[in-house]
């Protein structure tokens, strides 16, 4: 008996993370948007945005954008794998 492998998923969510509400994009390995959306910035909402692209992929690579150059990734999910952190910030920032 033979076993049918899953072929791997594999995604990229970029998050511009603003004062009053986030955006949220995810595209897959061909560059195509499989979601974009607006999360408000209410910790409910933004674990159960997490929660919904986990499903969605096994490979997932995490990145973010913020208003303030001292943050460079936000997202950390217990389980999923190994979380980096990374700081980049422009002169006069």
């Amino acid at each position: 008996m033979s076993i049918i492998s899953k072929p791997t998923v594999r995604l990229w969510v970029g998050i511009d993370a603003g004062k009053g509400h986030h955006w949220v994009c995810v595209i897959d390995d061909r560059g195509q948007t499989v979601w974009s959306s607006k999360v408000t910035y209410d910790e409910t909402a933004i674990l159960d945005t997490v929660a919904a692209i986990l499903q969605l992929g096994d490979q997932i690579t995490w990145g973010s954008r913020h208003h303030r150059c001292h943050v460079g990734i936000v997202v950390g999910v217990a389980g999923r794998g190994t979380v980096r952190t990374s700081t980049t910030c422009r002169a006069g920032r």
